[in-house]
């Protein structure tokens, strides 16, 4: 995506794919493994649009300036004619109202204002050719209220031998609008996670660490940790149990969390076992749509950006909870993330590889792949590496961090960031950041080893503020 206004002919018209299935509201279903497109595909021609510059449709962000989307439209194969397309919104409530009681939103619909679209939504594949010209669609938020809106698009073929499927033929956007709100990207798109143990640590530290010429934080993304998911004996269901150390730090979300979003960092709330018997690996269908809409109350009510799921502690093995599921296995863990994502499409899903996650996701659930609806995932085991990606079903390097780092414990003569970068990866993970003045951190330690890693992977220095927080409640 490009913040560069293009002159383009005003329409009314956008495509995109952002969970653009209408999900239903009935238990879920694994779908069977075996990819039938090939089959399917060579009984027909059929035609789809790509977004070349966001291929999973993560939520559109959106600041003061116009943002440019690329998109193109594909054919399964060439036809022997010119042919064409046609795209253009339909912001109508029906749609919108559609997919807000699928997913349990209430988004607005994006105003049409705020849309131009090049060749007033009418495309064309040459024939002997698969792939239309490169078009743009145009997000101006001028004159537009901040906020997230949802943005439906109907895609049509207008050549008779040549056809959209019903998952193609209407897609969504979820564009956020954030005004002039700073952005943490760099140009190399790799993202950088810092994990705060606030049990001992304060998460404001995790903003001190800026980039030495641009000035930006070093740091996208702040889980804090850690919240736990237990079982009630009573009610022989689990719920989402927040300690003191987390419940302060949300109570109290103007003083710890707002200062870190104001300078564009996203701050997500860690869950992990507790001990107990129960997990993210066992819970039957009526606990995880409990649980995920548990999860989205917090979520949204502290005003957080995301969840991230640590499979750690549950002690399957040690306990027998009558309608749990066992042996605990990925598969109910994959029904919990997609459940959260439905629920929570416009929020961040990442996963911490380790315990029942190590077994993969390789299903689908309800027709999309676990690559679709987990943002990021990453190996946790520190100074080792693991491509997650090959683990997780459409999930490419861009979501994965091979390579997890635990900032006290570990030297720097063998550190493998750069190839992080290199191999095309997207996501290094900093874990337990503390303050640079506590006892347990060397003098010099954190400034020595976070240049390492950001010069490997933005070609830029990193410098500490010098100011430092305390636990202070």
């Amino acid at each position: 995506m490009k913040n560069i206004y293009k002159k383009t002919s005003l329409a009314v018209a956008a495509a995109g794919v952002l969970f653009g299935w209408v999900a239903c509201t009935d238990p879920i279903e694994i779908s069977p493994d075996t990819d039938s497109s090939a089959l399917t595909e060579a009984a027909g021609l059929y035609a789809w649009i790509d977004v070349i510059d966001n291929p999973r449709m993560k939520t559109v962000e959106v600041r003061t300036e116009p943002l440019v989307m690329d998109l193109q439209v594909s054919m399964s194969r060439e036809h022997n004619a010119i042919a064409s397309f046609s795209i253009e919104p339909d912001l109508s409530q029906d749609l919108v109202d559609q997919y807000n009681t699928a997913h349990a939103t209430d988004f607005l619909a994006l105003p049409e204002t705020a849309l131009v679209l090049e060749d007033d939504g009418i495309m064309m594949i040459a024939p002997g050719e698969r792939k239309s010209y490169e078009f743009s669609l145009t997000v101006d938020p001028r004159g537009v209220d901040e906020g997230t809106y949802l943005l439906p698009v109907k895609f049509s073929s207008t050549t008779e031998d040549v056809t959209v499927q019903d998952r193609d033929a209407v897609k969504y956007f979820i564009v956020k609008l954030l005004g002039d709100m700073p952005s943490t990207a760099k140009e190399t798109g790799i993202i950088s996670i810092a994990y705060i143990e606030v049990n001992g640590f304060n998460p404001l530290n995790a903003g001190e660490w800026v980039m030495a010429d641009s000035g930006k934080p070093f740091f996208d993304i702040v889980n804090i940790f850690a919240a736990n998911i237990k079982f009630d004996s009573e009610t022989g269901s689990v719920y989402l149990s927040l300690n003191a150390n987390v419940q302060h730090i949300l109570d109290n979300r103007d003083k710890y969390i707002k200062p870190l979003q104001d300078k564009g960092m996203k701050v997500c709330l860690t869950v992990l076992p507790d001990h107990d018997g129960v997990g993210f690996a066992n819970l039957p269908d009526e606990d995880i749509a409990r649980f995920a809409t548990e999860i989205k109350a917090v979520v949204e009510a502290y005003g957080l950006d995301g969840v991230d799921f640590d499979d750690e502690y549950a002690e399957y093995t040690s306990h027998d909870i009558p309608g749990f599921v066992y042996p605990a296995s990925s598969v109910p863990f994959g029904k919990l993330m997609y459940e959260v994502k439905r629920i929570m499409p416009d929020k961040l899903l990442t996963l911490y590889f380790i315990g029942s996650a190590t077994e993969g996701f390789f299903s689908d659930i309800d027709g999309m792949q676990p690559g679709e609806f987990i943002d990021y995932a990453y190996y946790a085991q520190y100074g080792s590496w693991l491509d997650v990606s090959e683990w997780i079903k459409g999930m490419d390097r861009s979501q994965c961090g091979p390579y997890s780092w635990d900032m006290n414990d570990y030297g720097d003569d063998w550190m493998m960031t750069d190839r992080v970068r290199s191999d095309g990866y997207g996501v290094q993970v900093c874990y337990d950041l503390r303050s640079v003045d506590d006892p347990n951190v060397s003098d010099g330690k954190y400034e020595y080893t976070l240049d390492i890693i950001s010069q490997d992977l933005y070609s830029e220095g990193v410098v500490h503020t010098g100011i430092n927080h305390a636990k202070d409640w």
